[in-house]
Formats: structure tokens, sequence, C-alpha cells
């Protein structure tokens, strides 16, 4: 369905964004539906009011021994229409408390669409962050972050670029065929000329301009997310930019594509300008017009040639600007359709994740890691790549044990670090948590348990007990166990700090160094007390003080929880209890490091 999108009509791609929301609040779309129906009835009401007003005033003796006054003196006290004077003052009250409740019910309509816009746009949003933070973690590798960020920034074209000028424009329409409805039965002859000039002139040009429009709506995407990259990686990689002077070329690349993109932009407000100057011209026309062939040309009556002049000078005052604001909201919703597009095949294509994220399964009763992790003939391949990143891998991990995984450069160790985890599914054989497949429930289950500590991790812009207890908020943050972990990750640094764990520490812990900011990973890893902890080449990027530092601490753990260290340096591996040597996807050898380590480093020198 999402691969359609394009071939939808606007009123089935509307269709498809109330389709996504809740029942409820699809019911409440058609309550405010009915309210602007009841608005429209009393804006009809209010103008054809005016019209009789307009008439009473120019004839006051004809309009009282009217037809329509004679049967509104029914239902309505004698003294009303006890003479002129009471018959205008009475008719000047009811005509001014029918417009005023008509303009607080209009309001109150208003109010209600915007707010709904608005809940639309939120919903959206929580939508598309909750679809990518369920989808799996392969699927991640083949995007980029910026284009996910700018995703859940365009939930605005789904309230304000879609919902609001939809709503808006049923609202308008359902006036205009009120009003219509109202010429018809008043004057046949002059409702046939009205539509005619009017309905035609709004065809021809919403015709005329969708082509174009569309191209320059597609256009003014693609140039938004290409600022957006170029704007997300020059923030990004400032440091590098200034040392080697290279700011220049970001700033080009952005101005090639911020300047047309300004142009297209500007066209897009003279577009919906046009309709307007259009609409007036051709409503004068049709005004002028329809009121030559009423006063000479038709047998009216002065009364009503009076009636009908009013009726449809008020007709043309509502009308014609209530059709230059369709036309702009069929603009505005034709600018939002490529990222309307955009957001919904997200939506679509995340939806079965989010499916199963609302219903996770649960690992078997009394499920708890204490004997062995088994990679049995493990392979993977990914979706994107026909190379296999591992082969047949066959090792077991004891619990407990203080494994090394040790290999060159390619030879696959993070996608087994990855497969280890839970992150990423093997695409043949198995892994086995004492004896049970690293699936479902099981998996969900041993993501809490593992304990993470990447080569380069990622530091909030907070505090440091912030980033220790990453994704829980503040207040719920357990500052007891935040000062055991540091002190478990040797962070004495924090004792010369203004605030203690409290201090901030930049983005991207800027105000750290690299040894402090890994022990602060170290620290993140072993918040939520982990059985088992994974060090991902965790300091292959420090000197070598901090290293002997960092792997002082990690191997403080040995013994104590179950330990898998991926290195470059053999040296952060020697006091493993077991070696995995792995090459070109496939294990060399699996051992001890006194039999494994010498082996390894004699190939390596053959290399």
């Amino acid at each position: 369905m999402s691969s359609n999108l394009a071939s939808l009509s606007v009123t089935a791609l509307f269709g498809k964004i109330l389709s996504n929301l809740p029942k409820s609040w699809r019911k409440t779309f058609y309550i405010l539906f009915a309210a602007m129906a009841v608005v429209a009835l009393f804006e009809t009401a209010s103008l054809g009011s005016i019209a009789f007003y307009v008439s009473v005033i120019a004839n006051p003796e004809t309009a009282l021994h009217s037809s329509y006054t004679q049967m509104a003196s029914q239902f309505l006290p004698p003294a009303v229409f006890a003479d002129t004077k009471s018959f205008i003052i009475s008719l000047s009250i009811f005509v001014v408390l029918l417009i005023a409740f008509k303009n607080l019910l209009q309001v109150f309509v208003n109010y209600r669409i915007a707010k709904f816009s608005s809940k639309v746009e939120s919903y959206y949003g929580g939508v598309l962050l909750n679809g990518f933070l369920n989808m799996p973690y392969e699927w991640h590798l083949n995007k980029n972050s910026a284009d996910m960020v700018l995703a859940v920034q365009w939930r605005i074209h789904m309230g304000r670029g879609a919902v609001l000028p939809g709503m808006l424009f049923l609202c308008d329409l359902l006036l205009v065929l009120c009003m219509l409805s109202a010429l018809i039965i008043a004057s046949p002859l002059v409702s046939g000329i009205v539509l005619v000039f009017v309905g035609g002139t709004a065809c021809l040009l919403s015709r005329q301009v969708r082509p174009y429009q569309a191209r320059v709506a597609g256009r003014c995407r693609d140039y938004e997310q290409y600022l957006n990259l170029k704007t997300t990686t020059a923030i990004h990689a400032f440091k590098d930019l200034i040392i080697l002077n290279r700011t220049k070329f970001f700033l080009q690349a952005f101005m090639d594509k911020a300047v047309p993109l300004a142009r297209d932009q500007g066209m897009v407000q003279v577009i919906s300008k046009l309709p307007l100057g259009v609409l007036e011209t051709f409503g004068f026309f049709m005004l002028a017009g329809s009121i030559c062939l009423i006063s000479f040309y038709l047998d009216f009556s002065t009364a009503r040639v009076t009636g009908t002049v009013s009726l449809l000078a008020v007709t043309a005052w509502r009308v014609l600007p209530a059709v230059n604001r369709i036309l702009n909201y069929i603009i505005a919703f034709r600018n939002a359709r490529p990222m309307i597009e955009s957001e919904l095949r997200y939506v679509d294509e995340m939806r079965p994740a989010v499916q199963a994220a609302e219903n996770p399964p649960s690992a078997p009763e009394g499920f708890c890691f204490n004997n062995s992790i088994e990679f049995q003939q493990v392979r993977f391949t990914f979706a994107s790549s026909e190379t296999e990143v591992l082969r047949g891998v066959q090792l077991a991990i004891q619990c407990g044990q203080t494994v090394g995984v040790i290999g060159p450069s390619g030879a696959g160790k993070s996608t087994f670090a990855d497969i280890l985890i839970g992150l990423l599914q093997p695409t043949g054989g198995e892994v086995a948590i004492d004896g049970l497949p690293l699936q479902g429930g099981v998996r969900r289950q041993w993501l809490s348990d593992v304990g993470y500590v990447p080569q380069t991790p990622y530091i909030l812009d907070g505090s440091i007990a912030e980033n220790i207890a990453l994704g829980v908020a503040k207040d719920e943050i357990d500052r007891e166990r935040v000062l055991e972990c540091a002190r478990m990750a040797a962070m004495d640094y924090i004792a010369d700090m203004p605030l203690g764990v409290d201090s901030m520490i930049g983005e991207r812990g800027v105000m750290l160094s690299g040894g402090q900011r890994q022990r602060v990973a170290i620290a993140r890893a072993l918040y939520r007390q982990p059985k088992i902890l994974v060090f991902d080449e965790a300091t292959s990027s420090l000197d070598g003080k901090s290293e002997d530092a960092i792997m002082q601490t990690i191997y403080s753990f040995k013994n104590t929880a179950t330990m898998v260290i991926i290195a470059h340096r053999l040296t952060t591996v020697e006091n493993c209890d077991m070696i995995a040597w792995l090459e070109d996807g496939v294990i060399q050898q699996f051992g001890p490091p006194e039999e494994v380590l010498p082996r390894y480093q004699a190939a390596m020198h053959q290399k």
C-alpha cells in the first residue's frame, strides 16, 4: 500500500491519515465535521438575515406585509409587527444576536479543529519515534540518523499541512454549498451564473497549477532532506572541519541547495496568492453582470430586486474569500504531500515492529543465565550484502568465564558481539542461552541482562548521573546505585568536579577525556547489574596509560560476571580465561591464552 501513495487522490490520502488514528480520534473528527455543518448553516442564516435586513431598510412597508413576515408573525409576539419602527428594531436585535452567536460558535469550532490537528501532529511524532526505536538494529544500519530526525520533525505536515487545511477546507466547502443552496432557492438563474463563474474559475486555477506545484513540492522535500543532512554533518564534524580548514565546502554545499529552495518556496507563496486576485476580478464581473441582468432584463419588483441584489452581494462577499481559502488549502496540502507520503511510508513499514512490541513475548518461567552461551554453526549476512560476515561459528562460553575475541580488522568481531548481545539475528545456525534459542522472550530478557561498552560510547548532554542511568527520569535515578557504579568503574575524577555526579559534561562528553568517557560507559553498563559484560574495542582509541587503567578496572570484575572482551591489542586479552581467534568469519582457534596467542602472533607475522 505504501508504494502506491503517490497514486492516491488527495481525498484518499487524507483518509489514510485519519485511518491511522485511534478510533476515538476518528469519532472526534466526525463530531467536528457535524459541528462544521452547523456553523455553515448559521453562517448561511446570518447572511440571509443580512440580505433580508437590507431589503427591510430599503422598503419597510412592503417587507412588513410580505408573506415571510406574515408567516413569522404566527410564532413571534404581535408587538414586533406593530409598526415599521418596532419591526426594524426587533429585526436589528435579532440580526446582531444571530451574528454574535454564529461568530462565537465559529471561534469554538475553529479552536477545536486547531487543537485536533495539533494532537494529530503529536500522535504521528510519537508513532514515528516509537517505530524507529522498535525497528531491528540491522534496519538502522541502513538508515541515516539525520533523515529519521527530520522525519519526526515533519510531523507538523500531518497536522498543519494536512489535517488542519483539510478540515478548514471542509468547513469552507460546507459554507459555500449552504450559501449557494440558499441562493438557488432565492434565484435559480443568478445561482447558475455564480456557479459557472466561481466554480469554473476555481477548477481552472486548480488544474493549471497542480502539475507545477507537485514538482515544486517534491523538490522542496528533497532540498530540505539534503540541507538537514549537511547541517547535521557539519555541526557534528565541526572540530575536524576547523582543523582541516574545510568549513567552506559544507557552507557551499548548503547554499547550493538553500538558494533554489528559497526560490521554490517563494513560488509557493506566489501560487497561494494567485487565486485571490483572479477570483476577485471574475467575482466582481459576475456580481456586476448579475445586477444588470436583474435590474434591466428580469421582471422583478423593487423589493425583490433589493433583496436578491443584497443576497447576491453578501453571498459574493463570503463565497469568493471562501473559495479562495479552499484553493489555498488544496495548495497547502499539495505542498505538504511529499512529506506526508514519506511519513506514511515510514508508518506502514514500521507497523509490524510496533505491533510486535505492544505484545512482547515472555521468557520461559524461571529463565536465568547460569550455564553457557553456545554459538551453534552461526552464520550471518547483512541484507544489503551478499558476503557472509560469519561462517559457521561454533563455540561455547561458560557462565563466569572471561573470554577474549581477537582477529584482524574485518574479521567479524563486532558482528559477533552484536549477535551475542541479541541486536542481530543469525541468518543461519543458532545462539542458545542455557540451551534456549536466543529469540522471542529469551532475547528480550537477555537484552536486560547484558551490559555493553562500545569503542565510542554515546554521551548525553547532561550530568554524569544522567549518563550513567541513561534512559531513567532524573527524579527516578537511584543515586546510591550511581555512586556505587562510579566507584566500581574507578571514576575517581568525580571528586574533583564541583557538583560530583551532578556535574554537566557537555554534548558528547567534551568536558571529559577519552578514558573518562569510557569509565562513564562502564558505569552505565554496570548500573542495571548485568549478568554478562561485553567490551567491544572499548580501549582501542586510548593511549597506553589510559588503556592500562581501564583494563585494570575491567579485570576487577573477573569471576564476578561473565565477560567478553573484543580487542585488537593482545595485551588487552592476555589475562582472559579463553581466547577466540576469529578471522574471515571463522573461529580459527578457541582455547587458553597461552595456546592461542602465540599461534595468532605467528600467523600475523607471516602476513
